[in-house]
């Protein structure tokens, strides 16, 4: 005999099943190494390290170089306070698609925002945000909250770039499925470490990678958390760790 659940069972499947995509994610306009961050579904990035350590120089060769993600964006907007005297970042200046804004304003973000939106999702072509030492910024402005909402608009690559992992806030650390960690103070490490350890084997794991990787100057213990499983390297390879190990 059957019970009132069972037959509730069979007359109702509560299966919890994946929703059918209509669009194979953002357009990409080339395809770069898996190793980088996946802008074909769009990344949330961060770099974190002291000053003078390297992080300009990864922004400049993650955008201009052939090998990482040059010409893979329709339009490039580069938010950073120190545009105008960081010799490392002059060359941005050059290439066409290339915004370069020397202040962080609520209102030219949402302009880039609505002219995506304005643009019909099969023509809309992949853009790039960066923002470069944000110091100062209101904790509920859009150069934050657009951590949650960027690939509606298209925006392929995301990326914070800060001294320390805690000048961003709780939203857009929640949205970060990459990091690369530059040189940084053994407190700072310390922070770090309780952020992101949980994916990579515990604290004293993920330190120990760290660890191996300042070796050399402007050296980066790359973080990617978004694909399965989460995996550590030096920089762009050789793979560190690997979750599934």
């Amino acid at each position: 005999m059957k019970t009132e659940d069972e037959g509730f069972e069979k007359n109702f499947d509560l299966t919890i099943l994946p929703v059918k995509k209509t669009e194979g994610g953002i357009k990409i306009l080339k395809e770069v190494s898996p190793i980088l961050p996946d802008i074909k579904t769009g990344s949330c990035c961060a770099v974190v390290s002291s000053p003078h350590n390297g992080k300009s120089n990864l922004i400049m060769n993650l955008l201009c170089r052939n090998a990482f993600f040059r010409d893979s964006f329709q339009d490039v907007y580069i938010f950073s306070s120190t545009s105008k005297t960081d010799q490392t970042c002059k060359r941005l200046h050059e290439f066409p698609n290339f915004c370069v804004y020397d202040h962080f304003d609520d209102r030219v973000l949402q302009k880039i925002l609505d002219a995506q939106s304005a643009t019909p999702e099969e023509e809309r072509g992949p853009i790039a945000i960066i923002l470069d030492d944000m110091v100062g910024i209101k904790q509920n402005s859009l150069f934050h909250k657009i951590s949650c909402s960027y690939r509606h608009y298209s925006v392929s690559l995301l990326l914070y770039s800060v001294q320390r992992l805690k000048q961003l806030p709780t939203i857009v650390r929640s949205n970060l499925g990459y990091a690369w960690i530059g040189k940084v103070s053994p407190t700072e490490l310390s922070r770090v470490s309780e952020e992101f350890a949980e994916d990579f084997g515990g604290e004293e794991n993920f330190e120990r990678h760290y660890r191996t990787t300042q070796n050399e100057k402007y050296n980066f213990l790359y973080c990617d958390r978004d694909r399965q499983p989460p995996k550590l390297y030096k920089n762009f390879g050789p793979c560190l760790y690997s979750a599934d190990n």
